[in-house]
């Protein structure tokens, strides 16, 4: 089988990292495409020869180049989970900043919430920006140097390079969050099966849906449903089941919402529902801006 190619669109260093992790992979080529600036995002996407997908280092580059131009491919981009905010957590401790109240930029408030609750930090004292299509570095930027200056924060934490890069020189104390590994490794598992359908696509040939797709139409008739019940709809193990709950989470589609109560202590069980019950195409559902 013909390698699929994907085009891999990002800061440098992530682009890298997403190359190193696409080692593993025997079926896949990569067309690394780096980029200085977010802003340069969309210019990327339209550079021959068109790959069979194109896979974004993080949510705001995508965002960027689907808002600017229709990618002649798949797109999807890698998401920020709670694992990537661990370390950051850690780092902040290491420059002496408490890290239960800091400012943060793109990650999900939910993911946040959960990740601090366990590591046993409170979460009253954070100051989040979710990512909005739309949202543009200065507004990042303003939103943390202002909180800090005020004396509500200790620092920031943010997904965004040329943030992290701005708040240095205005004397923030701040950490980079980079995606992890399973993150980006489960994330090209998604762009090798689009860039596949492409393949198939372009031959007139039907395709088997992405999995992204398989979980919407799994639950779709669903109320509410778990990482578990995911996993046993579509045959995977349960740990790929949170994994494709994790991305949808970063594209809105799917949300937590309150379980039952744990019969004994600990964590209460991870339960989801569709945010748009007639969502399907696995594509980002766009906010309204503002």
């Amino acid at each position: 089988m013909r390698a699929v190619t994907i085009a891999v669109i990002g800061p440098a260093d992530l682009v890298e990292r997403v190359a190193g992790v696409a080692r593993e992979f025997e079926t896949l080529s990569l067309d690394t495409r780096p980029y200085r600036r977010e802003d340069q995002a969309d210019a990327l996407t339209r550079l021959e020869p068109a790959p069979d997908a194109f896979l974004f280092t993080g949510p705001v580059p995508y965002h960027v180049a689907t808002a600017r131009t229709v990618p002649p491919a798949p797109a999807l981009f890698v998401p920020y989970t709670g694992s990537s905010l661990y370390r950051a957590i850690y780092q902040m401790k290491e420059i002496g900043c408490n890290p239960a109240q800091v400012s943060l930029d793109v990650l999900a408030p939910t993911e946040v919430r959960y990740t601090f609750a366990d590591m046993g930090l409170g979460s009253d004292r954070l100051h989040m920006l979710p990512f909005r299509p739309g949202q543009r570095s200065e507004m990042m930027v303003r939103f943390h140097v202002t909180l800090y200056r005020e004396g509500r924060t200790a620092g920031a934490m943010t997904c965004v390079r040329s943030v992290f890069a701005a708040l240095g020189a205005a004397g923030v104390p701040a950490v980079l969050l980079d995606p992890t590994r399973s993150a980006i490794a489960a994330t090209l598992e998604q762009a090798i099966w689009a860039g596949r359908h492409t393949r198939m696509a372009r031959s007139g040939h039907a395709a088997r849906p992405a999995p992204l797709d398989r979980l919407l139409e799994a639950v779709r008739s669903r109320p509410t449903f778990t990482a578990h019940e995911v996993a046993h709809a579509l045959g995977i193990t349960p740990r790929s089941g949170h994994r494709l709950l994790e991305q949808l989470m970063e594209r809105n589609q799917v949300e937590l919402v309150p379980g039952p109560r744990p019969r004994r202590p600990g964590r209460p069980r991870q339960v989801y529902r569709l945010q748009h019950p007639a969502a399907g195409s696995g594509e980002p559902r766009q906010r309204s801006r503002g």
